[in-house]
């Protein structure tokens, strides 16, 4: 499976959660995984848009996610990686530059507090509505397969 960004595919691949197809992952089929997409409308629901666009937006973008999660019963599936929140670190004496590994990560912040900072605020937004649940994909998965049967 591949879970990299930057596949123009995953742009076309089912919006709500599904059993992927065994030649792409990209298309619904028979294999007993499940994917639950990533929350997307025209760009990803992710942490690089928070550090580019900011929280004002992010909070707009969300707001635009939840709609359509309640008309649709989707789930919102927000993405952010742990390393974004350390310096660079060594391993087996060579150094690792987190972040600097792609071209969106020349505009993000540098400051690694206001970073996590900002998506601690996010986080909270999006919890103090009623209609929200914080999930992990284990606990949802096991939701979607209770309310099949």
């Amino acid at each position: 499976m591949n879970s990299r960004g930057g596949n123009i595919r995953w742009l076309f691949s089912p919006r709500l959660p599904y059993h992927p197809s065994e030649a792409s992952p990209y298309k619904a089929g028979e294999l007993s995984l499940w994917v639950v997409p990533l929350s997307c409308i025209g760009f990803p629901f992710i942490s690089s848009m928070l550090y580019i666009f900011g929280l004002n937006f992010m909070i707009a973008f969300f707001r635009f996610l939840l709609k359509e999660s309640l008309a649709i019963k989707k789930p919102i599936v927000y993405l952010f990686h742990s390393y974004e929140f350390t310096s660079d670190v060594q391993l087996n004496g060579s150094e690792l530059k987190n972040h600097n590994n792609s071209f969106l990560h020349n505009f993000y912040i540098n400051d690694i507090k206001r970073r996590y900072e900002l998506n601690l605020s996010l986080i909270r937004y999006m919890l103090s509505f009623d209609s929200v649940y914080a999930m992990n994909s284990s606990q949802y998965i096991n939701f979607l397969e209770r309310s099949s049967d």
